[in-house]
């Protein structure tokens, strides 16, 4: 549990902690040293309790999905959210952000892994209001920050 707690904190303040340094270093080799540093400590992690030959126990085919879902989510999804936190507001690049568990479900109902519910429509219609909110709060324009968040939620959705 305390991991969950720790990872809900550092995680909740990536956007407000990135938009500084956004004059300094690019969105993609900001998401580029996010990931090598969590790379690094998940491999210290993993030599140190003796799990290395989990690694070597995948096949082919488990490297080419996890090749895959890594690209989507740093390559895609988090570069998307690093430009959003450029281009907009960090609160509104979050918020918007945070909208990926309705991605989630529409995927999710597409590939017939979930049944449609009166419920879930009804919370789906409620998310999407509430997405509409944020992202017409300035007008009902869409800039690039939005786009790129929007964008980031989605890819995000897909690779969950």
């Amino acid at each position: 549990m305390v991991y969950f707690f720790v990872t809900l904190f550092l995680f909740s303040c990536l956007e407000v902690a990135s938009k500084p340094l956004m004059g300094a270093i690019s969105p993609m080799e900001l998401t580029y040293f996010r990931f090598a540093v969590g790379f690094m400590t998940i491999f210290v992690v993993m030599v140190l309790r003796g799990r290395l030959c989990d690694l070597r126990a995948l096949k082919a085919r488990e490297w080419w999905r996890l090749a895959f879902l890594g690209i989507l989510n740093i390559c895609v999804s988090m570069t998307f959210l690093q430009k959003a936190v450029a281009n907009a507001p960090a609160s509104t690049a979050a918020a918007i952000f945070c909208s990926n568990p309705l991605f989630v479900y529409l995927f999710s109902l597409i590939a017939g892994d979930q049944r449609p519910r009166i419920r879930t429509a009804v919370a789906m219609a409620m998310g999407i209001a509430g997405l509409f909110l944020v992202t017409s709060a300035g007008g009902l324009s869409l800039s690039k920050g939005i786009l790129y968040a929007l964008l980031a939620s989605t890819s995000f959705g897909l690779y969950t």
